[in-house]
């Protein structure tokens, strides 16, 4: 990519952060959206996106929920309440049938909660990775013109060249 240091991290951040969030087939969509409002690059946003998979989201989303959960019974929303210790799959699914609000919204809530406060972590972490790929880059290019540069100032007679 050949943006500025600055619009790739904050497209990667972007998309890692939108991980976060329960609205997985719209997770393209947000970090696009967040990008055009932040100038980002594109393209990191959709690769930022791929920090949350399949090994990722249940981490992702178990805090997400949780975040929500309590900050929700911090405002007065306590019919949020925490899912229960013994949880099984088949209480998750009942819950989820029978009061799919008591899971979305908090989840969604602390989704954005999450994705808020992290997003400065994500943003640095990315600057530096991106702005040391980028000074290599450069290094490597550099490189390259003077070996191009040395060998044109002294060609190679062909004695040297067999």
């Amino acid at each position: 990519m050949s943006d500025s240091t600055h619009k790739i991290a904050a497209g990667l951040a972007n998309g890692a952060v939108i991980s976060f969030t329960p609205l997985i087939g719209t997770h393209f969509i947000q970090a696009l959206v967040l990008s055009y409002f932040m100038s980002a690059n594109y393209l990191a946003a959709i690769i930022g996106t791929f920090w949350g998979n399949p090994w990722t989201f249940p981490f992702l989303w178990i805090l997400s929920y949780n975040v929500g959960v309590f900050s929700m019974s911090i405002v007065g929303f306590s019919e949020f309440a925490a899912l229960p210790d013994h949880l099984t799959f088949e209480l998750l699914w009942q819950i989820f049938t029978d009061k799919p609000l008591k899971l979305f919204v908090p989840w969604l809530v602390g989704g954005y909660l999450v994705a808020i406060v992290t997003w400065p972590l994500f943003y640095f972490l990315s600057f530096y990775a991106v702005r040391t790929a980028q000074l290599a880059k450069k290094a490597r290019r550099l490189k390259k013109l003077r070996r191009e540069a040395a060998s044109l100032t002294h060609p190679r007679t062909e004695e040297q060249q067999s």
